[in-house]
């Protein structure tokens, strides 16, 4: 669902840019605020689609081991890679929830038409979390030794 929501997002960016610069170039008259709108919805673009880009495995993966060590260190050693890969990710969503704190204590909003910057904020915390939560299930599946197929459901 966040995925489609990242994608629908991406859409009405695109439509977004492209109405900007249609009115610049046709009618020399920038819409007020794109760079504003266009700032905050490149958030929840990113963070939704992050834990959809795990689930299906679309990230970039370097395997250095595989040609020389056998499957049981390559299986332990991608455990221990998604684990702290996934300890980073909590990391990033505990600061972002900080950070959304600290956005509505002084009221943070962008500078142009003054969107305020929690909603985004919360945005990127909830992508970062649930892409968490993929990360420590394809760690403990790579401890297991559980083959999981790139889920696209």
């Amino acid at each position: 669902m966040l995925a489609l929501i990242s994608g629908v997002t991406l859409l009405a960016l695109m439509c977004l840019i492209v109405y900007s610069v249609f009115m610049r170039r046709v009618f020399n008259a920038p819409p007020l605020g794109v760079y504003d709108t266009a700032e905050v919805m490149l958030i929840p673009v990113v963070a939704f689609s992050l834990a959809y880009t795990g689930l299906t495995k679309g990230h970039i993966f370097v395997d250095l081991l595989s040609s020389f060590a056998k499957p049981r260190t390559i299986q332990r050693s991608d455990a221990v890679v998604l684990l702290v890969c996934g300890l980073l990710v909590a990391l990033l969503t505990w600061e972002s929830i900080l950070l959304g704190i600290r956005a509505i204590e002084v009221n943070e909003v962008t500078q142009m038409i003054e969107i305020p910057y929690f909603p985004f904020i919360a945005a990127l915390a909830l992508g970062a979390a649930i892409f968490a939560v993929v990360l420590f299930k394809q760690a403990w599946q790579a401890f297991k030794g559980i083959e999981s197929p790139p889920e696209y459901d």
